[in-house]
């Protein structure tokens, strides 16, 4: 979020100093009016590159600090988790939050702030968690039926039971517990959701005998399966152009195309896992609907809406309930409202349901 404010004010730094530049002719200023109008001060319904630099500043200002931050969880040194704990004398649900960034970059700090705000709003406590990536010298995985799951995996469900295992310390209901994220983040809060509970009852590390559950979901731009083979097959699109695939499991594509790995993509494959037993709920968030093509940009096919659709056969087979909410249909007046106020309410009534059972 910082960097993307430092970014954007030295940009209309540059387009302030252009005339002519206002929400007459640049889109980007003129969602800022549509949207903020109260930063046009002299209400001409005209925004100019210098009137929208006060909203830049606000959007800097609203960044939220944790209540408690980099909490260790594991033994690892990316093993943080950051707690923004919401005002209660109760114990509150709590949104645990995985931050995207294809597995081998990104940060626990970059939560969505509005998603974070609205959370808090309604009083639900949010978690973000940093996990190993793919990029840093400790990250090493062979795969077995020991160590079935990456190194990202493995970690989300050690937080997972790391934040119940603590909750009373957090004034945090365990019960009440949801998940997020986006991009590989929402893949990762997906894979939570409909993968079997982790929870080993007779463990001899008392974390490892909580839940692995969550009772609902929200995923951001995610991806629904990190199965090349199942990709290019269902998908249009050539699923080993995806390298940062290869890099999750630490196998080129010719051991991905072997029948032997079979069984570990689909175990970290939310669409392969989901069946009947799943009591879980959720909210699914994309920009739009592009029709893919096979020549298309990586970024644009791990981004679009075909994961979702995919994902979307299984749910309707098994009628778990769900929401998939386009940003673009907010933008053109066909859904009232923004994305994250319909995901915090969508989170409430969940929880409310779990509450009543």
């Amino acid at each position: 979020m910082k960097v993307f404010g430092i970014v954007a004010v030295l940009l209309l730094s540059q387009l302030a100093l252009q005339a002519g530049k206002s929400s007459e002719n640049t889109q980007w200023l003129k969602n800022v009016l549509k949207s903020h109008p109260k930063y046009d001060v002299n209400h001409d319904n005209i925004l100019t590159a210098a009137e929208a630099m006060a909203y830049l500043k606000d959007k800097k200002k609203i960044v939220i600090a944790p209540t408690y931050k980099d909490v260790r969880y594991g033994k690892y040194s990316s093993n943080r988790l950051d707690i923004y704990l919401a005002a209660s004398k109760q114990p509150t649900p709590v949104l645990v939050y995985f931050h995207g960034g294809a597995f081998a970059a990104g940060d626990k700090g970059k939560i969505q702030q509005s998603l974070l705000k609205e959370c808090l709003k309604h009083k639900i406590s949010v978690i973000s968690v940093n996990y190993r990536l793919s990029s840093e010298k400790d990250y090493k995985f062979k795969y077995s039926k020991l160590t079935p799951f990456p190194p990202p995996f493995q970690d989300a469900a050690r937080a997972i039971q790391f934040i119940r295992y603590n909750a009373k310390k957090y004034n945090i209901n365990k019960q009440q517990l949801a998940v997020s994220g986006g991009s590989a983040g929402g893949g990762i809060a997906l894979w939570l959701a409909f993968s079997p509970d982790l929870a080993k009852s007779g463990a001899t590390d008392p974390l490892k005998r909580e839940s692995t559950k969550p009772l609902a979901v929200v995923a951001l731009y995610a991806q629904t399966t990190y199965d090349q083979e199942y990709i290019t097959e269902n998908m249009i699109y050539n699923g080993y152009k995806i390298a940062w695939i290869n890099r999750l499991f630490k196998m080129s594509n010719s051991q991905l195309q072997d029948q032997s790995t079979k069984a570990m993509r689909k175990a970290v494959s939310p669409l392969e896992l989901v069946d009947a037993s799943d009591q879980i709920e959720a909210f699914m968030c994309l920009g739009n609907e592009v029709k893919v093509t096979a020549d298309m940009e990586q970024s644009k096919f791990v981004h679009n809406l075909i994961f979702y659709r995919e994902l979307e056969k299984k749910l309707k087979m098994y009628n778990i309930p769900y929401e998939l909410a386009l940003t673009s249909e907010y933008k053109r007046g066909h859904r009232k409202g923004v994305w994250y106020k319909d995901a915090v309410a969508f989170l409430i009534r969940a929880m409310n349901k779990r509450k009543k059972q």
